[in-house]
């Protein structure tokens, strides 16, 4: 009788295998990041990420740097409702809020997205983001540190700056701490860098400082 019942089981297993999970994934293809410094020091954000999905998924999560979390205020999400978003030149009409909470140096953004690609604008202020001195000013920004808030390859990133004022291109420095990165052009009010890729578990930062108080 055992015999008959291990047999039946086994039947039952080959013509109705037990279902398996499918492992969900996603891909970060591209952030476009951009910010314009205030007089006052304070910067506006916006970020753009563009992700895509293997699965469902209904939660986003954007982590900062412990040592720039106190900075963050604001924070806002929004879905975009485009194809091709260029980041600072994204019409309200295209954007949808999303709800937000933050849990630490997390925000998490709810979305409704399966097996698609999207893109989601990021908005926040940073208060304190530029220093000024007697005879320079100078940013020092970490977007991407190097712990587990850092566990996805970030695809295709551009970093820009725009500052209150004209102080001449030969008058900004920059550098992007980022094994591939690169400062893509310098502007006479702003600069602006760039990077193929911010591998999971380490650092993507831009520095930039001038010569002249902002």
């Amino acid at each position: 009788m055992k015999n008959l019942l291990g047999f039946i089981m086994v039947m039952l297993l080959i013509l109705f295998p037990p279902a398996t999970a499918h492992a969900k994934s996603f891909t970060v293809d591209r952030v476009q990041i951009k910010g314009w410094v205030q007089p006052d020091g304070e910067m506006l954000v916006n970020e753009v990420f563009t992700y895509t999905f293997d699965g469902s998924f209904s939660r986003l999560t954007r982590s900062f740097p412990d040592e720039h979390i106190s900075q963050i205020r604001g924070f806002e999400a929004y879905l975009i409702h485009d194809a091709r978003p260029v980041v600072g030149e994204i019409d309200e009409s295209i954007l949808s809020q999303a709800q937000t909470s933050s849990k630490g140096s997390t925000y998490s953004t709810s979305v409704e997205a399966e097996n698609e690609t999207i893109s989601v604008l990021y908005v926040y202020r940073m208060l304190n983001a530029v220093k000024s001195y007697d005879t320079y000013s100078d940013l020092n920004v970490t977007y991407f540190e190097g712990g587990a808030n850092h566990d996805e390859d970030i695809n295709n990133i551009s970093i820009d700056y725009v500052l209150p004022g004209d102080v001449g291109d030969v008058n900004i420095h920059g550098f992007i701490l980022d094994r591939e990165g690169l400062v893509n052009k310098v502007y006479r009010n702003g600069i602006s860098f760039h990077t193929p890729n911010s591998a999971a578990y380490t650092v993507t930062g831009p520095e930039y400082f001038s010569l002249h108080p902002l």
